[in-house]
Protein backbone atom coordinates (compact mmCIF):
# COMPACT_ATOMS: atom_id res chain seq x y z
CA UNK A 1 0.00 0.00 0.00
CA UNK A 2 1.53 3.27 -1.27
CA UNK A 3 0.84 6.17 0.59
CA UNK A 4 2.17 9.73 0.93
CA UNK A 5 2.81 12.21 3.39
CA UNK A 6 0.25 14.91 4.55
CA UNK A 7 1.84 18.46 4.32
CA UNK A 8 1.64 18.75 7.96
CA UNK A 9 3.76 15.54 8.26
CA UNK A 10 6.40 16.68 5.97
CA UNK A 11 6.84 19.97 7.59
CA UNK A 12 6.78 18.75 11.22
CA UNK A 13 10.19 17.97 10.89
CA UNK A 14 10.82 21.77 11.33
CA UNK A 15 8.63 21.60 14.24
CA UNK A 16 10.21 18.68 16.24
CA UNK A 17 13.65 19.31 15.44
CA UNK A 18 13.99 22.38 17.06
CA UNK A 19 12.28 21.40 20.00
CA UNK A 20 14.03 22.23 22.98
CA UNK A 21 11.98 20.56 25.52
CA UNK A 22 8.40 17.72 25.23
CA UNK A 23 6.08 20.18 24.90
CA UNK A 24 4.56 20.72 21.25
CA UNK A 25 2.02 22.71 20.06
CA UNK A 26 0.17 22.76 16.35
CA UNK A 27 -2.34 25.26 15.32
CA UNK A 28 -6.05 24.17 15.59
CA UNK A 29 -6.69 22.76 11.74
CA UNK A 30 -8.89 20.06 10.82
CA UNK A 31 -5.78 18.56 9.27
CA UNK A 32 -3.81 18.92 12.69
CA UNK A 33 -7.06 17.58 14.66
CA UNK A 34 -7.16 14.54 12.41
CA UNK A 35 -3.18 13.69 12.86
CA UNK A 36 -4.11 14.62 16.75
CA UNK A 37 -6.84 12.08 17.00
CA UNK A 38 -4.70 9.48 15.22
CA UNK A 39 -1.83 10.31 17.81
CA UNK A 40 -4.27 10.00 20.71
CA UNK A 41 -5.61 6.78 20.04
CA UNK A 42 -1.92 5.32 19.64
CA UNK A 43 -0.57 6.62 22.64
CA UNK A 44 -2.91 5.71 24.70
CA UNK A 45 -4.98 2.92 26.09
CA UNK A 46 -8.93 3.32 25.01
CA UNK A 47 -9.55 4.02 29.04
CA UNK A 48 -7.27 6.89 29.18
CA UNK A 49 -8.21 8.40 25.88
CA UNK A 50 -11.10 10.59 26.81
CA UNK A 51 -9.65 13.04 28.24
CA UNK A 52 -6.98 14.21 26.04
CA UNK A 53 -9.97 13.16 23.23
CA UNK A 54 -12.15 16.06 24.91
CA UNK A 55 -9.41 18.34 25.18
CA UNK A 56 -8.68 18.34 21.77
CA UNK A 57 -12.42 19.37 21.07
CA UNK A 58 -12.15 22.23 23.20
CA UNK A 59 -8.96 23.69 22.02
CA UNK A 60 -10.04 26.95 19.16
CA UNK A 61 -6.53 28.07 18.42
CA UNK A 62 -4.14 25.41 18.96
CA UNK A 63 -3.42 21.70 20.30
CA UNK A 64 -0.58 20.56 23.03
CA UNK A 65 1.09 17.38 23.37
CA UNK A 66 4.54 15.96 23.94
CA UNK A 67 6.71 15.53 20.45
CA UNK A 68 7.34 12.16 21.66
CA UNK A 69 4.27 11.26 21.15
CA UNK A 70 4.20 12.67 17.55
CA UNK A 71 7.60 11.34 16.70
CA UNK A 72 6.23 7.88 17.80
CA UNK A 73 2.99 7.71 15.92
CA UNK A 74 4.67 9.49 13.14
CA UNK A 75 7.81 6.51 13.16
CA UNK A 76 4.97 3.79 12.85
CA UNK A 77 3.43 5.57 9.76
CA UNK A 78 6.99 5.90 7.72
CA UNK A 79 7.67 2.24 8.69
CA UNK A 80 4.32 0.61 7.05
CA UNK A 81 5.45 2.69 4.19
CA UNK A 82 6.90 0.55 1.00
CA UNK A 83 10.58 0.13 0.29
CA UNK A 84 11.58 1.45 -2.89
CA UNK A 85 13.81 -1.78 -4.38
CA UNK A 86 15.63 0.64 -6.59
Amino acid sequence: MSRNLTVTEKHLDERLGNAGCNDYQLPATPENKKLMTQVIQRAYAPQDQIQPLKDLESSPDHFLTMDFLVLGYLRKQVMQLPVSQD
